[in-house]
């Protein structure tokens, strides 16, 4: 019996090698090749219609797993934040494009936050306008009450970065992000929009986002809108800034309007 057990459970640790060795495998084969490709999906003004900028999205060579697995499997290996500083290093020349007034989103987790990111910008920062970039803290961790997480938020600020939070309405933890970061831009997640026009409870919700949003200086932008409905709604509710396929789907190439 104990031979038996020891056999299933070297059995189980092979498979758990090669599992992780594939994953390594395929995250470095990305970084070598420069890091994940990027499309952009503009975020409008949804009081004039123009771009207010643009959030760069990663993706990668199979469509078998959608990119929060590509970092998450990164992360199991190791390699989580050099595969997401790679995405913010490719996505850091749309800076010099577009209208002075339009923005650049990038998405991070806390741990590249950290371990990365403001050494990356600073490097950046004679090459690119830093008050034009907004980086959105993932919620994929939940260390928001770590000092060196709100340490780091700090310096990106004196860099003249903005910070948003993004999945606002999911639960505990985006209401966490929101106290403990107080960031500049509110991002309302796609569970919250989908339905809001036939929904109270969404609309109530999104409501109270938007006086949250007026009381701390933050713009909200409503994420996921695909239907005219929902556009509808998004603005009787008061949110400026919105985002979706509805109103336009990301491209290769950022444009802005």
């Amino acid at each position: 019996m104990v031979a038996d057990l020891l056999g299933v459970s070297v059995r189980d640790l092979h498979q758990m090698w090669e599992r992780s060795s594939h994953r390594w495998q395929a995250v470095r084969r990305v970084l070598d090749n420069g890091g994940p490709s990027l499309v952009y999906q503009p975020i409008f003004d949804l009081r004039t219609g123009a771009t207010a900028g643009v959030e760069a999205l990663s993706r990668f060579p199979t469509s078998a797993t959608d990119p929060e697995q590509w970092f998450a499997h990164a992360a199991s290996v190791g390699l989580g934040i050099e595969l997401e500083l790679a995405a913010v290093r490719k996505a850091l020349p749309v800076l010099r494009r577009g209208p002075p007034s339009a923005r650049l989103a990038v998405n991070v987790s806390p741990s590249t936050l950290v371990g990365g990111l403001i050494d990356l910008l600073i490097t950046s920062a004679a090459h690119a306008d830093l008050s034009r970039l907004v980086v959105e803290i993932t919620e994929h961790e939940s260390n928001f009450e770590d000092p060196a997480v709100l340490q780091a938020a700090r310096e990106l600020r004196n860099l003249g970065a903005r910070i948003a939070v993004d999945d606002i309405g999911t639960g505990y933890s985006g209401l966490q992000r929101l106290v403990n970061l107080r960031p500049e831009v509110i991002k309302v997640d796609r569970c919250l929009i989908h339905g809001i026009n036939t929904d109270p409870v969404r609309r109530a919700t999104a409501i109270a986002l938007v006086y949250i949003g007026q009381e701390i200086d933050s713009s909200i932008i409503a994420e996921g809108i695909e239907t005219s409905a929902e556009l509808a709604a998004v603005q009787n509710a008061g949110i400026c800034y919105g985002q979706g396929h509805l109103l336009a789907r990301p491209n290769i190439q950022p444009i802005f309007r």
